[in-house]
């Protein structure tokens, strides 16, 4: 009986100790947006021992009611706009975590201090940031001081081209910029770097977009390789460069000129560059600057007290970002007026598009337009770079239709690549192999035409959002495909999308018809003979997912307009010289049209109504047969007999 009473003692201690514990808790709250590990199910002692535990746990948020434990690396203290109402949980920094639920390595250590190991054992050495970094697991950063206002340079694992920085922070813990390394898809990667949406940080000093939507890219500049923009609107913005993401972007200076050239970092032309011409007013600030197209940046002085002219907003012809579908492997064409070799082009002042290749020596194919089904081909490493000519070292250029999504087979050529001057392009001999930059043209006997056909039409028709649902549905275009062992030439194909890279359309072509049809002779279908059932001609749509392209909706809704004015007008006509007739009543003699017999549509047959219904629908007793007869409003009318009246005259 003793031994039972000493075992509730001591739990009443313990719950004791918990209520203690949870006292400390601000109830109903959860810091967001700095949680570095969740822990489920634990205790609320056991998350709070898990925090003591890790040096660079700055507070935690605890769920008594999903038994969940959230570990966070900033507190209340250094953002406290993080912290929001949440009836499910309860917070606490590690300030206010009681010494017990420390171990001894780090309970004897200062306020600003952190335990480390060495090679003599668990010492305690003062510093101002944990030395465990919180992006030690997806970025390769090293902590080479713990000092307040320390500045760590790093990459992604990922990645190593995106550069971050950590700085230390004055209440102790570090800022971390881990979540950019996830978010930074493979296209930024490339050398024909894309957009991607980021809210950098920049000098708003002089700034014509304040509030705009900023997005950022690669450059070819290792003194600034990043460009930002500021969007005022898809074609105007403030252009902006940064050393590394999680920097301060600044403004650009212009050394010779008024600014035009910084128009190549946003893929744009210094002959297209409409700009704010507010550099005479503009403020003195810090910013990047050079003097000519091509120069790498410095870091100095710009703006109207100062050579280097510096604009608030630009526009450059390009409208940043990208579509989407550009920068996917199966990229889509984009309207962009690239920079290209005039020397050798059968359609000069056309309409220009760019799409991304699978070629890495070539990423992107240019074309210039004569019309939508013929065109020059070009390409380039860079939508910035000078576009060149093509040479066909085993051929007359038919493999090239590849990099427009045609078919050799297809290409109808003009014939003249003898009279091609000589040029510098890109050359290859087969489909498939890399390009390489070299003399085509002229007497080299690399072929080159002046313009091809592809049997594809540039831009492609535009493809229906539900192709790239889930699942995708078919769609009907007339793509070329390979006929030498196809039983259904004549029909009419059908494409979609699949979820495999190395092959991302799906193509049929349906065959006739006439496979259900039965056999004149043998009353069977080629069909019902091999399959002992119809067969479907057309492929079917689930339920739910059918969606019309926006070109049928539009015409069905102007072919219902003008169906409702020629019904109105056709209404008009109809009742021109008519009158409503007045409605029939049990008892009414009626006389009724004949539909049938040797002399229809004539009103030789009478009755008496005996039963009036709804939908002007009645019963009517045939004079002389006496039967009932089901008839409509527009076959009985109304008859007045013929009546002979007397009169008394005087002989």
């Amino acid at each position: 009986m003793i031994a039972t009473f000493t075992a509730i003692a001591v739990l009443l201690i313990i719950k004791g100790s918990e209520a203690g514990l949870y006292d400390l808790f601000t109830p109903e709250s959860r810091l967001s947006g700095f949680i570095m590990e969740k822990i489920s199910p634990i205790g609320m002692v056991m998350c709070v021992k898990e925090c003591s535990k890790r040096r660079f746990c700055a507070s935690l948020n605890f769920s008594r009611k999903r038994l969940e434990c959230e570990l966070s690396h900033s507190d209340v203290s250094t953002n406290p706009s993080n912290m929001v109402s949440d009836p499910d949980f309860i917070y606490i920094g590690r300030n206010q975590i009681p010494d017990e639920y420390f171990d001894s390595k780090t309970a004897s250590c200062p306020a600003k201090g952190s335990s480390v190991n060495t090679a003599t054992g668990s010492k305690c050495v003062k510093s101002d940031c944990p030395s465990d970094h919180p992006d030690t697991n997806v970025t390769t950063v090293k902590v080479t001081s713990t000092k307040v206002g320390t500045v760590l340079n790093y990459t992604c694992n990922s990645d190593i081209s995106i550069i971050l920085t950590s700085t230390c922070r004055g209440n102790g813990t570090w800022t971390s910029s881990a979540s950019l390394c996830s978010d930074v898809p493979d296209c930024f990667k490339t050398p024909a770097s894309c957009w991607i949406q980021h809210n950098f940080t920049y000098d708003n000093t002089w700034d014509g977009c304040t509030g705009g939507t900023r997005y950022v890219r690669r450059t070819q500049y290792p003194s600034a390789p990043y460009v930002g923009v500021v969007l005022c609107s898809p074609t105007r913005y403030k252009i902006v460069l940064g050393s590394a993401f999680t920097d301060k972007f600044l403004g650009v200076g212009d050394g010779d000129g008024s600014g035009a050239d910084h128009c190549e970092l946003v893929g744009g032309y210094q002959s297209e560059a409409i700009m704010a011409n507010d550099y005479t007013t503009a403020p003195t600030v810090t910013g990047y600057r050079r003097s000519n197209w091509g120069e790498p940046f410095t870091v100095g002085t710009i703006g109207s007290s100062t050579p280097y002219k510096y604009n608030s907003w630009y526009e450059c012809g390009v409208t940043p970002p990208e579509p989407p579908c550009f920068n996917t492997p199966t990229s889509c064409w984009y309207e962009y007026s690239f920079d290209h070799d005039t020397a050798w082009n059968g359609c000069t002042g056309g309409r220009k598009y760019v799409m991304k290749t699978k070629y890495t020596s070539a990423p992107i194919v240019g074309v210039e337009l004569c019309n939508s089904t013929r065109y020059q081909i070009f390409l380039g490493g860079n939508l910035t770079d000078k576009f060149l000519n093509i040479g066909d070292g085993d051929g007359n250029g038919e493999d090239h239709c590849e990099l427009v999504g045609g078919q050799e087979m297809d290409a109808v050529l003009p014939g003249t690549n003898s009279s091609a001057p000589a040029l510098t392009g890109y050359a290859r001999r087969y489909v498939g192999d890399e390009f390489s930059i070299q003399a085509i043209g002229g007497s080299t006997g690399w072929h080159s035409e002046p313009w091809y056909e592809c049997g594809v039409q540039i831009p492609w028709p535009h493809e229906p959002a539900c192709m790239s649902s889930i699942p995708p549905c078919w769609y009907a275009h007339n793509v070329s495909v390979d006929n030498s062992f196809n039983g259904c030439t004549s029909g009419q194909i059908l494409v979609k999308r699949t979820n495999y890279t190395s092959a991302p359309y799906l193509a049929v072509q349906l065959c006739s018809s006439t496979r259900n049809t039965p056999d004149r002779d043998i009353k069977l279908s080629l069909a019902m003979c091999v399959f002992n059932h119809p067969i479907r001609d057309l492929i079917p749509i689930p339920p739910g997912k059918y969606k019309p392209h926006h070109t049928w909706q539009e015409t069905m809704f102007a072919r219902e307009e003008a169906l409702r004015i020629r019904h109105m007008r056709s209404a008009e006509r109809w009742t021109e010289h008519t009158k409503r007739l007045p409605p029939l009543i049990i008892g009414d003699h009626v006389r009724i049209q004949n539909q049938t017999g040797p002399h229809p549509l004539k009103w030789d047959k009478t009755g008496t109504m005996i039963e009036v219904h709804q939908f002007d629908q009645y019963v009517v007793t045939m004079d002389g047969s006496g039967k009932g007869n089901n008839t409509e409003q527009k076959v009985p009318q109304k008859n007045y007999p013929y009546k002979v009246t007397r009169t008394h005259k005087d002989h």
